[in-house]
């Protein structure tokens, strides 16, 4: 009913801010389009040769859901590939409490990550996104933070999938997932102004799910059996926040593995799949290329 539609949307509302907007008129489903790679210009970050990790960094990763298990399989397939200065803590606070302002406001994490940018030894910084019109003093708040341990910081931003997917139009649910990150992108570009020296990298990884979204639907993704479920061959863990299942985590992870460290998908050790991996994130990392 429209009552139980309306109250689905406020419920998502205020379980991830500002990542949910409203949808576009149902269209058929097709196959997200590859975004073209645009000419250079400001929102361009400097020095991107410079920027990769290629042994590894210690890391520390900080978010929700949508967010922190991504880091959990990017932890494990660098570990399983011996990047040899590759180590990575992670501190996790569910829903909107895992953004970048809410956990400042946690007294309690916030000590808790203190202690360890204190230590300067943390290489990169990772957050989630949050509410664009806010982010970037959030941000700002942490950068500063990291840089009186150890100027050296790099940071990233990482981009997750809207919530609702499973239950969302496949074409609607993509284009959902890139305007929320261009406007995300907007307060990643006015931070690479403001820290010129410091490699602030920015990776959209939710495209992964519409692109799997809309493979699932062709029957081209020959190990996922069900769009919503809590096994392995489940596409999404659930079906009205859209947490990812384990293979839309492990190919995020190896999105954040090209971008971060600089690796060669099909050069990397990782769960042997049917389907066409390096072509899914041969296709979100062309999307991505407009945000190095």
């Amino acid at each position: 009913s429209l009552a139980d539609a309306q109250t689905l949307r406020e419920r998502l509302r205020e379980r991830i801010p500002d990542m949910l907007t409203e949808r576009s008129a149902d269209r058929p489903t097709e196959r997200p389009a590859i975004a073209r790679r645009p000419s250079d210009d400001a929102h361009h970050s400097p020095r991107v040769a410079e920027s990769i990790f290629k042994d590894g960094a210690n890391c520390l990763f900080i978010g929700h859901s949508f967010f922190v298990p991504v880091a959990k399989s990017f932890d494990a397939i660098a570990t399983q590939n011996g990047f040899s200065s590759h180590q990575v803590d992670m501190v996790f606070s569910p829903g909107p409490s895992g953004t970048a302002g809410a956990i400042w406001n946690n007294s309690r994490q916030r000590k808790q990550i203190e202690d360890k940018l204190a230590t300067g030894k943390i290489a990169l910084l990772g957050m989630t996104v949050g509410k664009a019109k806010s982010a970037f003093e959030e941000y700002q708040r942490w950068i500063d933070l990291a840089l009186k341990s150890n100027p050296k910081t790099r940071f990233f931003i990482g981009h997750c999938w809207t919530p609702g997917g499973p239950k969302m139009d496949t074409s609607a649910y993509d284009k959902l997932i890139e305007e929320s990150g261009t406007r995300q992108f907007d307060v990643v570009a006015q931070l690479r102004k403001a820290y010129p020296d410091n490699h602030i990298y920015f990776i959209n990884y939710g495209k992964t799910a519409s692109i799997m979204k809309a493979m699932f639907e062709a029957g081209e993704l020959h190990e996922i059996e069900e769009l919503v479920g809590r096994n392995r061959h489940s596409l999404f863990l659930d079906g009205l926040m859209g947490h990812g299942g384990p293979m839309m985590l492990e190919l995020s992870g190896l999105c954040w593995l090209n971008v971060l460290y600089g690796a060669e998908v099909d050069k990397l050790k990782h769960t042997a799949y049917r389907s066409d991996v390096k072509g899914i994130i041969t296709e979100v990392m062309k999307f991505n290329q407009k945000y190095q």
